[in-house]
């Protein structure tokens, strides 16, 4: 936001210096702005455990159960090699043959408290993984859908700027993050933790220079794991980086994989992948390296320890401080630790993977929605749905100006046709109006409310929209239609279908109104996939009807088929249709006639072609195929 804020204040200085125009330092003080909101925060650790612990608190009974178990779990650890010491001095002392009733008594009691240990370890391991079994799963599910829910809640241009595969890795990374923090906070840190302290309590009360050996020498490998893998975190975030540019590309190319047969791209994708595969491999070749070093210079510390740690114990044996039994003692703990220790190194290295890859993921949970509902909105209140657009200023990138200066009031319950030639706007007025993106200046009104002002779940239920390219769930042909009023019966459904025409292709198919579409649609074709939208709209049934080339995939049979479904589906509503068909378009109570992101004229079909000279005659004897500015 500082940033944000001096970057005004340059520009402010720059506008006043050089007599820059009011309106292009409007705009570039947008697109500063724009850009500081757009760009992904910064996650620190605290940030993203902060998320994480916001979900799992919900829980908190349940895991502070988990935790309590493995605790007691964990103890077994330290109360078996005591015991294992007491028996082997018990035997130790005494020569076979000549051991007393009351030692083989009290050397069978010890056996039984070893089995007892390990079973109530054993039962304590079964309750907190039952537990886990709940609670992890449980928690990743409340994790993913709140990635979800943030994703839905971000623009169009989010979309626009990210891989839609390198997007769903990342819901699913959240996770993956919590799992392995989970995981290895309660299961391997808080048995070396335990481990560490009632090893090192026993072995104190045994000789306090045995224990300062085994717990310095811990201490080293916990603190050279620590700060090396500290220092190779910047290497796992660029190998979580280069993983979802890997997951993104593969996206774009599936997504794209008829265009990569119709022009022949194979060799050429194959291209991109090897550098994209390449950058990831050299990421995982460095990271994996880097852990072997860690490993190496464990395995040399562990030597070291050992030889010290039996060496000081011999000394002590020697002068009769300590016992056979102690020497049990000590490699029962030594073993224990460092079998926790061995692990480590990977253990942290996983954390601040999963931190890495929480934080990639985490940013998108923090990120600022570009839209979004102001504080004190309303919801937008229909009366007669007359729309007003008051000097509108939009473009979608930093130096394009689409709009400039629209103004124009779509009077309630007529029907507008906009016209014009390519890249003048028309369908940016279907955007604008449903607030995928916010203008640069200027207001649109509906009723005289400002839609900055009223919730966006309530602009766009007052809207129906057919696009130019239709996009359907890859879900069944019912709920594909009902999507546009999702609490309307079979019945309902079937009667939109019918009034949009494609009732009868749907009936042709084999599984009819339960016939899945596959990806996007893909299954039906272009003029299908129109008529599908067009009964979603129907369905839908808002005050507000906003058609951008909505017969523009169909052909002339088709069109005159739904052309009696669409003048009911107009009727009583604004509409605004883009760049539409000439039979529907002479039917309009108005023509507005765009260039340039202005209005240059309106009127209906006859009076504009009255007009010699003007740009809508020019169209009308250029498209001799029946279309009008497509």
């Amino acid at each position: 936001m500082a940033y944000c804020l001096s970057a005004v204040f340059k520009l402010s200085w720059l506008s006043i210096g050089n007599n820059v125009s009011s309106h292009r330092f409007n705009c570039d003080v947008f697109f500063v702005i724009l850009n500081v909101i757009m760009e992904e925060p910064q996650v620190s650790t605290r940030q993203l455990l902060g998320v994480l612990w916001t979900h799992a608190k919900k829980r908190k009974g349940m895991m502070f159960l988990i935790i309590f178990f493995v605790i007691f779990a964990q103890l077994g650890d330290i109360v078996h090699p005591y015991i294992y010491k007491l028996f082997i001095d018990g035997i130790s002392k005494n020569h076979f043959s000549l051991v007393p009733e009351t030692l083989i008594h009290q050397l069978f009691i010890y056996i039984l408290a070893l089995v007892g240990i390990s079973f109530f370890s054993w039962i304590c391991w079964r309750f907190s993984a039952v537990l886990a079994s709940y609670f992890v799963p449980l928690t990743i599910t409340e994790l993913c859908r709140s990635m979800a829910l943030a994703l839905f809640a971000h623009s169009v241009r989010f979309y626009q700027n990210n891989f839609s595969g390198s997007l769903v890795k990342r819901i699913f990374r959240i996770g993956d993050a919590f799992d392995d923090l989970f995981g290895a906070l309660v299961w391997n840190i808080s048995g070396l933790v335990i481990a560490l302290l009632g090893s090192f309590i026993v072995l104190y009360l045994r000789e306090p220079m045995i224990a300062l050996v085994l717990f310095v020498g811990t201490l080293i490998m916990v603190f050279l794991h620590f700060f090396y893998s500290r220092w190779k975190m910047k290497y796992d975030i660029l190998m979580a980086e280069a993983d979802s540019k890997s997951a993104g590309e593969f996206s774009d190319m599936i997504t794209n994989f008829e265009n990569i047969k119709l022009f022949t791209g194979v060799q050429h994708e194959k291209g991109r992948l090897k550098k994209v595969q390449g950058a990831w491999s050299a990421m995982a070749i460095k990271t994996w390296q880097l852990s072997e070093i860690a490993d190496a210079a464990q395995a040399g510390i562990v030597i070291i320890v050992e030889f010290v740690l039996l060496y000081t114990a011999l000394h002590y044996w020697r002068i009769g401080v300590l016992t056979v039994g102690d020497f049990a003692l000590i490699q029962g703990y030594f073993m224990t630790i460092i079998s926790k220790t061995w692990s480590l190194g990977r253990v942290i290295r996983n954390i601040y993977r999963a931190i890495a890859n929480g934080k990639e993921s985490a940013g998108i949970l923090l990120m600022m929605p570009e839209i979004r509902d102001v504080k004190g909105a309303k919801p937008l209140k229909i009366s007669q749905a007359q729309i007003v657009f008051e000097k509108v200023r939009f473009g979608y990138q930093k130096g394009q100006t689409v709009l400039k200066k629209y103004s124009m009031t779509f009077k309630a319950g007529k029907r507008y046709a906009l016209v014009g030639p390519s890249g003048s706007g028309k369908s940016t007025i279907g955007k604008v109006l449903l607030r995928l993106f916010d203008l640069q200046s200027g207001h649109i009104l509906i009723d005289g409310q400002d839609i900055k002002k009223v919730t966006l779940e309530s602009l766009r239920s007052s809207i129906s929209v057919v696009p130019q390219d239709p996009v359907l769930f890859h879900r069944t042909l019912m709920e594909n239609i009902r999507y546009g009023n999702r609490d309307t019966t079979d019945e309902e459904v079937i009667e939109a279908a019918k009034k949009a025409r494609c009732h009868e292709f749907i009936e042709n198919l084999s599984d009819g109104y339960e016939t899945y579409v596959g990806e996007r649609g893909i299954k039906l074709s272009g003029g299908e996939r129109q008529r599908v939208a067009i009964a979603r709209a129907i369905l839908k049934n808002a005050p507000i009807l906003v058609l951008d080339e909505a017969t523009s995939s169909l052909d002339s049979e088709s069109e005159s088929l739904i052309q009696e479904a669409l003048g009911e589906l107009m009727k009583g509503k604004t509409t605004i249709v883009i760049a539409h068909r000439l039979s529907t378009i002479m039917k309009m109570d108005q023509i507005v006639v765009m260039e340039q992101g202005k209005v240059v004229d309106v009127g209906s079909h006859k009076q504009l072609l009255r007009k010699k000279k003007s740009l809508y005659r020019k169209l009308w004897e250029i498209q001799a195929g029946g279309f009008i500015g497509g």
